[in-house]
């Protein structure tokens, strides 16, 4: 018959535990929430250098891209909140919802000024945050990997 042994942990080792899980916990979400920050601002900078080719940006989607973070998953979402960011971030096709047509002023060409009616408008994709997250891999893995040593990295004594 197999003997099983039974361990209680109870008193100051159990407050010591619950402590030193608590601090994980917080340098861990510390760590998330810097890397989410580094990619937010390598998004921002990419939209200003990458999407602003005529000068006439009004800073809307760089703007847009805020941290949301979720301590209790231990995780941040770094995302654009306008409509348009998805079709900037991936390319697509746009088409009429209401309509038969698509309708804009011409900015440049033969038909600069003239108003243009389409069936459809295809935008090529114009990466900005997955560029952004990428650039910064690296340095958000080596951090993290930092922190999570430290963790379990004994205290120095304190002469108890």
């Amino acid at each position: 018959m197999p003997r099983f042994i039974g361990l209680k942990v109870a008193g100051n080792a159990l407050r010591t535990i619950e402590r030193a899980a608590k601090k994980a916990h917080a340098t861990i979400m510390k760590g998330v929430n810097r890397a989410a920050h580094r990619v937010q601002r390598g998004g921002k900078i990419n939209v200003k250098q990458l999407l602003n080719t005529t000068g006439k940006s009004t800073g809307a989607l760089g703007r847009s891209i805020a941290v949301s973070s979720n301590p209790a998953a231990l995780e941040a979402e770094v995302g654009p909140s306008v409509i348009y960011a998805r079709i900037h971030e991936f390319g697509g096709t746009i088409r009429p919802v209401k309509g038969q047509y698509l309708s804009f002023v011409a900015t440049k060409g033969d038909h600069a000024g003239q108003r243009i009616f389409v069936k459809s408008v295809t935008i090529p994709a114009r990466p900005y945050l997955g560029p952004a997250l990428e650039e910064a891999r690296p340095d958000i893995e080596r951090e993290l990997a930092i922190l999570v040593d430290s963790l379990f990295v004994p205290d120095a004594p304190s002469g108890e």
